[in-house]
């Protein structure tokens, strides 16, 4: 949205301006350092191959959750780690995003990038994280590590870790320094916006990687950069970095960095045309008083200050202006990751860990094409999401909440991910509760990225601040769910107090982590060249359609590349929503009816509000006594890679909705549209038990015998009973799923 208002005005009006036929060719689009890198992989380590995560010589797929909170030492003791992390093993995560840890590693009033020291079990902060890291290790997690800056501010001083350039520039620096810091909720997310574009601060976040890879982990022995446990890293978190700097909201705009934007903005031009007449040439005439002799070439179309100024002045500018600044920013960007990128190569020996591991330069969380090509300049591509499926439709048969299926599942991050060669993991995904319906979203999600072919799935978060983890399923039940409110914003995605959430992802991770629905054989490959990588971002909104458009016939995979000119896609957006998609070869929607089924030999799923008492699935499996009207999220899925009609093993779980006692929600209680009127519209939060509507169903299984052993969400078995060619769920019991097994 920032890009398509910055440009779209500009590329209309300088649309004839633009110089093909010019002597002076327009300026390569930059690429990532390792782009023509190929497969890198070393056992024993996580690498690439054939563009998906390899891991002990198999494709690798990561169920992963993201901990936070739970790496905090004031709050949880080691035995409540230990406890924590059972418990994700035993709900079926292999993978773990520890994040905003910075906090936890960079001693009080050290100026942002220096690393604490400690002695083994003395409780320290950073204890209590490599405790963590190295209790995740032995229990089978691979880590995914980031250097992101969100919590421990880098301080007027880190002046002083790099050699001065003189008082004044001293002086300036620190004081803009000081100025971002006051200003910013989170005191160093600036800093991504800032240190591409500035030499120093890019030394400083520089010393910072090399602190961190070089930590020795005292419970493992090994430093970060050497521990085979870390699976793949990130530079920056969601610094949405273009985004940004074409809507003039950058902190590189501000103070010292602006005037430091300014100078690589002339050298970048001065670099490659060298000569006013050069670049009059291109751009068909300079504003007054700009010379690229003397420097003094605007950053326009961004206006210099434009912090709180409209990003653009309207039919100013010729369209080549426009694409140089645009490819300015791209450039900086991504050359300044590239260098980023060697320091991680050259942090551990030749084949060992950070030398072989993905790294992603940014996580991809806005349907931006030039966010998406910087942040996926890196060895693999991370995508984000968030879900609120709260409408705003009197006339929604679910009114005031609404169902992803109730059309073909869209996903504004996500839809963007999927890059051509490389590796694709979403790093933060979930949906916002309240959100009476939210089983189905994890089983979406798997269907999702299966279809799509994706390496990794990462759910935000586990536990919320200061929550204990429960001993038992009493305790867990009595701490009630968590919604989303403006006091505590990301509550509402807090997983481990909800029993639906937590039994939704055990089977969900097992269909996804196994392979067990289809990806598509052959996607649509969609091109993206210069003409729409930078030329004419405002065509964004129409990628995304064409990208979904091909998902619900044959998958989509974009493929960027800037040495092409325009690549027009031969697909066709549909002008009315259908009433039939699917994903991949197995999943089928019926938006109609708000149904998602897949039935194929290892799965079978019945997601959305049955129309029948039955469901009749292949192999003699079929779902009688159901409620009809009422929503059920129902999989199984078979555990030992054989069809579910000869399989042995079996996990299957029956969901509906459940909230805590006394919640209440008033959809009239605000005019406000969006997630915020979603929030101000809880009325009570109400307080545990969560009351949870256990349906009642029975499989039939055709003649096979055995036994189930039904968990409930802590886990813990809470009842074992024989398979005579049908398994009951019994609509009282709390049971979260069922692990069969079968002669």
């Amino acid at each position: 949205m920032f890009l398509a208002l910055l440009l779209s005005p500009l590329l209309a009006a300088g649309a004839a301006e633009q110089q093909r036929g010019n002597a002076v060719p327009e300026i390569p689009i930059a690429r990532g350092a390792e782009a023509d890198r190929g497969d890198a992989y070393v056992d024993g380590f996580v690498g690439v191959k054939d563009g998906h995560l390899l891991h002990d010589g198999q494709r690798l797929r990561l169920w992963g959750i993201n901990a936070v909170s739970e790496l905090d030492r004031d709050a949880f003791t080691k035995a409540d780690q230990d406890r924590v992390l059972d418990r994700m093993k035993e709900v079926g995560f292999n993978a773990i995003r520890p994040h905003l840890y910075d906090i936890y590693m960079i001693p009080k009033g050290d100026s942002g990038v220096g690393i604490a020291s400690y002695t083994m079990g003395d409780d320290s902060y950073l204890d209590g994280l490599d405790y963590f890291l190295a209790a995740a290790a032995k229990r089978g997690f691979l880590l995914y590590m980031t250097f992101d800056r969100r919590r421990v501010a880098i301080t007027p001083e880190a002046y002083e870790l790099v050699p001065s350039a003189g008082a004044e520039d001293k002086a300036d620096w620190k004081k803009t320094v000081a100025e971002l810091n006051a200003e910013n909720p989170h005191p160093s997310a600036w800093i991504e916006q800032v240190w591409p574009l500035d030499d120093r601060m890019e030394q400083i976040f520089t010393l910072w990687v090399k602190n961190v890879l070089s930590h020795k982990n005292q419970y493992t022995g090994k430093t970060y950069a050497e521990d085979p446990n870390i699976a793949m890293c990130e530079i920056s978190n969601e610094a949405s970095y273009m985004a940004f700097a074409l809507d003039g909201s950058s902190a590189a705009y501000r103070g010292y960095f602006g005037k430091q934007t300014q100078k690589r903005w002339n050298q970048f031009l001065k670099d490659y045309y060298k000569t006013d007449a050069r670049l009059k040439a291109a751009w068909g005439a300079l504003g007054e008083g700009e010379s690229l002799a003397q420097g003094t070439i605007k950053l326009s179309p961004v206006p210099i200050p434009a912090y709180d100024q409209l990003a653009f002045e309207q039919g100013k500018y010729p369209t080549r202006r426009v694409r140089d600044l645009t490819t300015f920013f791209v450039n900086q960007y991504i050359e300044a990751n590239n260098r980023i990128l060697a320091v991680i190569r050259d942090s551990a020996p030749k084949g060992v860990g950070a030398d072989i591991v993905p790294v992603g330069y940014d996580t991809h969380y806005q349907p931006n094409l030039l966010d998406m090509y910087c942040a996926g300049a890196g060895d693999i591509s991370i995508a984000g999401n968030y879900t609120w499926l709260r409408t705003y439709d009197t006339s929604d048969p679910t009114y005031p909440w609404t169902s992803m299926i109730a059309g073909p599942p869209q996903f504004y991050g996500m839809d963007l991910g999927r890059l051509s060669g490389k590796p694709t993991v979403s790093y933060e995904v979930n949906i916002h509760k309240p959100a009476p319906y939210r089983a189905e979203f994890p089983f979406v999600v798997a269907a999702y990225d299966s279809a799509r072919n994706w390496d990794g799935t990462f759910w935000y978060y586990w536990m919320d601040w200061n929550n204990k983890p429960p001993k038992t399923y009493e305790e867990l039940n009595i701490t009630g769910l968590h919604y989303a409110v403006k006091s505590n914003i990301w509550g509402g995605v807090a997983i481990a107090p909800d029993p639906i959430q937590v039994a939704a992802l055990k089977v969900a991770g097992e269909i996804y982590k196994t392979a067990a629905i289809r990806a598509d054989e052959h996607p649509a490959r969609i091109v993206i060249g210069a003409d729409e990588l930078v030329w004419s971002p405002a065509k964004m909104g129409v990628w995304m359609d064409l990208v979904r458009t091909a998902m619900r016939s044959s998958g989509a995979e974009i493929d960027f590349n800037p040495s092409a000119g325009s690549r027009r896609s031969q697909l066709s957006v549909p002008q009315t929503q259908p009433r039939k998609s699917r994903l991949g070869p197995d999943v089928k929607f019926d938006h109609a009816k708000r149904q998602m089924i897949v039935d194929n030999d290892r799965v079978k799923m019945f997601v959305g509000w049955p129309d029948s008492s039955a469901v009749t699935f292949g192999d003699g499996i079929a779902l009688n006594d159901l409620k009809t009207g009422q929503f059920i999220a129902f999989a199984m899925v078979s555990q030992d890679a054989q069809p579910i009609a000869t399989s042995k093993k079996i996990l299957l779980t029956a969901l509906s909705t459940g909230e805590n006692k006394g919640f209440k929600y008033d959809p009239a209680a605000t005019k406000e549209t969006g997630w915020p009127g979603m929030m101000d519209s809880v009325v009570s939060m109400g307080e545990g038990p969560v009351e949870v509507l256990w349906p009642k169903l029975t499989v039939a299984v055709g003649s096979r015998t055995g036994h189930c052993t039904w968990f409930n969400a802590l886990p813990e078995a809470i009842a074992t009973e024989p398979v005579d060619g049908q398994i009951q769920f019994d609509g009282t019991r709390p049971a979260a799923w069922g692990e069969v097994e079968l002669n």
